[in-house]
């Protein structure tokens, strides 16, 4: 059993500034993953800027430790639900649902999410 300090790890993360992102290594050095939860893994990340889309077999918990962030989550093709999270607000998106987040100002979230089986998108509406 590993114990973390995630307010320290979280600390020390750079800010992933999304609308500059170069290549896969700069975007996991704003991430640290704490290990394995059944077929998760629970992990820290910062960023600003907006993500693609993203998908994932299970269900996918977020927390904000610090900032906000807006979550989209795609329901149909037609339908949008759109939710503003602030610091200490924490959510689970429902398996296999498209969904992006925009931060306007440095977010930084706890997460646990699909360790295999995600997929990404930069469809203006992913199918």
């Amino acid at each position: 059993m590993d114990i973390h300090d995630t307010l320290a790890l979280a600390a020390g993360l750079p800010t992933l500034d999304l609308a500059v992102v170069r290549d896969e290594a700069e975007a996991l050095s704003a991430m640290r993953i704490l290990g394995k939860f059944n077929q998760c893994m629970p992990g820290l990340t910062r960023f600003c800027g907006e993500s693609p889309w993203e998908r994932h077999p299970d269900d996918e918990l977020l927390f904000v430790l610090e900032g906000s962030v807006q979550l989209i989550v795609q329901r149909t093709d037609r339908m949008l639900d759109i939710h503003n999270l602030a610091k200490g607000n924490v959510c689970v998106v429902p398996p296999r649902l498209w969904h992006k987040q925009i931060a306007h100002v440095p977010v930084t979230l706890f997460f646990v999410t699909s360790a295999h089986g995600n997929k990404t998108s930069d469809a203006v509406r992913p199918v």
